[in-house]
């Protein structure tokens, strides 16, 4: 919950590939599979819920903010 990691909520909403025009098609349904990511990292990746809220977490550290349209803007200079 983006709440509870920035003290606000943060909708993610889900969207297509024809939202975002690229020069190369892209197939219909492309989830990767990470069973070789698993084999050669030894374990699962985090999900994509967990990397978001790590994420998050470090805009939020580094002294960040969303604006409301979703960019991140600093507040501070980052090193």
């Amino acid at each position: 919950d983006s709440s509870a990691v920035l003290g606000k909520s943060v909708r993610v909403e889900r969207t297509t590939a024809t939202a975002f025009p690229r020069p190369a098609r892209r197939p219909t349904y492309s989830a990767m599979s990470t069973t070789k990511l698993s084999g050669i990292l030894g374990r699962v990746p985090i999900s994509w819920r967990e990397g978001l809220r790590r994420h998050l977490a470090e805009i939020k550290m580094l002294g960040h903010d969303l604006v409301p349209d979703g960019r991140i803007v600093a507040e501070k200079a980052v090193p």
